[in-house]
């Protein structure tokens, strides 16, 4: 690491006077920062390298080769949940396989890009037969009808499992291992 004696010191020294520059506490964040990115991705790509060490982080397990989503996010959350049939498995594979891709569902979708081959598909549904009769016009209580979309939505996520090696949150990730 290179730099003026004064920015090292206030980056390294553990005994800290208050910075008056808000020049100088910004250069400090950003230092920080950017250390902590570097860090969590040297992390990610270690995680990501030892996908081919160990068969139990491609070998799928047989419940969620069937079908089953791996995780599930809960209603008002955002965070995944290992779904029922896998949590209360004795199988160490299993717990393995969920154990390795966890940390890929965690990473925020936009950085996925960075780390594997993705498809963001973005779909207008059909909606439902048949549409509300006075879909344009404000009902009794003065709410307006809703359409819905289930037939076409479960027909869309239908088709992602049967193509997907094997789904990682229904209606979010599926995912499809290429074996060469």
């Amino acid at each position: 690491m290179e730099g003026s004696y004064d920015i090292l010191h206030d980056i390294s020294c553990t005994m800290r006077k208050p910075i008056t520059s808000t020049y100088r506490t910004s250069v400090i964040r950003r230092f920080w920062n950017t250390l902590q990115s570097i860090n969590q991705t040297d992390q990610m790509l270690v995680h990501l390298q030892s996908f081919n060490s160990l068969p139990e982080n491609y070998t799928i397990p047989e419940s969620t080769k069937n079908g089953v989503p791996l995780f599930y996010i809960p209603p008002g959350s955002t965070t995944p949940v290992l779904s029922l049939q896998h949590s209360g498995s004795k199988d160490s594979s299993q717990s393995q396989f969920a154990f390795y891709w966890k940390p890929i569902l965690s990473m925020d979708a936009n950085f996925w890009q960075r780390w594997l081959h993705m498809h963001r598909i973005a779909i207008i549904l059909e909606h439902d037969m048949p549409v509300p009769k006075h879909l344009h016009t404000a009902g009794s209580n003065g709410r307006f009808s809703t359409i819905q979309c289930r037939i076409s939505h479960s027909a869309l996520t239908s088709l992602l499992r049967d193509w997907s090696s094997f789904v990682l949150v229904e209606g979010y990730s599926y995912v499809k291992l290429i074996y060469r």
